[in-house]
């Protein structure tokens, strides 16, 4: 077997490469290595998951473990229920991806996603499941003792009272359709929600919170004349600004917002978030660590063991209050942003403590061996950005550091994707600097 596990948990297309025989054996996996006597259960609103996710109850029964059963519900809601509960879990998602996928995320008992050492044991019990013994006492199915409406309560109480900002919430037929709305509402907002209803075939618009994606939530801010628009993914764990003009706010700048509601002056960001949050936190006497995507979690509990705890732990769309808790939630963050908003007087204000970059994402679909084309196109930029790079830093894809901007080239962990992400001090340098990126993509035989 191939490395299971990719940059968010494990992934991949329905009935192609994942059905039900996969969760089984990580039902039972995740029950053999963590000793809890329960495992918390739940998924997201994908057409696919409740039959996954009774694959992933039957595996955990099979080792005579107690399954608490969440349900249907957001991806930060089932973190804070194994939080609660102290005990593992297994959510059924595939966050933002494309409707015809799905997958499983291991949740560790306070909450947090599963390590990469966790997720290597959990591997290798998968290579080496032998058929299951009859257990030694009857496993029972039970409700989790802590749902969706504590989750609410406690988001909402654990909130600033903001008021003044009328907004548009679109949960873009996720799990957060639902909840966010409601949550928003109950701390004052005056909230149009729209796309809030769960549809796993996300019929509205794909789940990934994009500009392209938020195209229609950008008409209705500009029609209804609202402040701003809120957006989550699939399972509520990513989270998307639109201003009142109806432009999509940077990811950057968005946990910036959330760093000055928190007064954060310490902060674990990945590789791809750029200088915005750094410049920000490093003007009030902060600190910032720079980690790989999708591992921050790991480094969180690291720092965190060696005395160093974060304020702020975010990548993209990702956001982690630890006094919340250790897991990523788009809710709260939203919420956070609320907060900052109504400090500033206005997002526009908000915004104008932020640090100003420009930015340029973008994704490159690739059929073959990606490592083959990310190391061609490396290598051409490299040789053609060398009188200009101050550093290459290859701690998580290759980054070329400049003096006025840098360019990152990722392998996607998550889909059959090459990523370029790029940042500079001018919207012209940004172009120039994605032009060439692009230039040796296409030359490389990406399309």
């Amino acid at each position: 077997m191939g490395k299971l596990f990719g940059t968010a948990g494990v992934r991949d297309v329905y009935g192609v490469e994942i059905d039900e025989m996969l969760p089984l054996d990580f039902g039972r996996s995740v029950a053999r290595v963590f000793s809890s006597a329960d495992v918390v259960v739940s998924w997201d609103g994908r057409l696919s998951s409740p039959s996954l996710s009774s694959a992933v109850i039957a595996g955990v029964l099979a080792e005579g473990k107690n399954v608490r059963v969440l349900g249907l519900a957001p991806m930060p809601a089932a973190c804070r229920a194994s939080m609660k509960e102290g005990s593992p879990g297994v959510y059924v998602t595939a966050s933002h991806n494309p409707p015809e996928y799905n997958g499983l995320k291991a949740l560790m008992e306070d909450g947090s996603e599963a390590t990469r050492g966790v997720e290597e044991k959990i591997e290798r019990e998968i290579t080496s499941l032998s058929r299951p013994k009859l257990p030694e006492r009857p496993p029972a199915v039970l409700p989790s003792g802590y749902g969706v409406a504590d989750y609410l309560r406690d988001l909402v109480s654990s909130s600033a009272s903001v008021g003044d900002q009328k907004v548009v919430a679109d949960p873009g037929n996720g799990c957060a359709s639902d909840i966010a709305p409601r949550v928003l509402s109950e701390i004052g907002l005056s909230v149009i929600s729209v796309n809030d209803w769960v549809d796993g075939r996300f019929p509205m618009r794909p789940s990934e919170p994009t500009p392209e994606n938020l195209r229609g939530l950008s008409e209705l801010i500009l029609r209804t004349e609202a402040d701003y628009g809120i957006a989550w993914d699939g399972d509520a764990d990513r989270v998307a600004l639109i201003d009142s003009r109806g432009r999509f706010v940077p990811q950057y700048a968005v946990s910036c917002l959330v760093a000055l509601a928190l007064r954060a002056k310490r902060a674990i960001i990945s590789v791809d978030m750029g200088w915005g949050l750094r410049d920000l936190l490093e003007r009030e006497g902060g600190d910032v660590i720079v980690w790989r995507l999708g591992d921050l979690h790991s480094e969180y509990k690291r720092r965190l063991e060696a005395g160093w705890s974060a304020d702020l732990v975010t990548e993209p769309w990702k956001i982690m209050a630890p006094t919340w808790g250790p897991y990523f939630d788009g809710i709260k963050a939203a919420a956070l942003v609320a907060q900052a908003v109504h400090e500033f007087g206005s997002l526009e204000e908000a915004l104008e403590a932020v640090p100003k970059y420009y930015q340029e994402r973008m994704s490159f679909k690739v059929s073959g061996d990606r490592s083959v084309i990310f190391n061609r196109v490396t290598e051409a930029l490299e040789e053609e950005l060398s009188s200009q790079v101050r550093e290459v830093d290859r701690l998580d894809g290759v980054k070329f550091i400049l003096e006025d901007g840098w360019v990152l080239i990722r392998v996607s962990g998550t889909e059959p994707k090459i990523r370029v992400y790029v940042e500079a001090k001018t919207d012209d340098r940004k172009r120039e600097l994605a032009s060439l990126a692009v230039k040796k993509l296409r030359e490389a035989g990406v399309t």
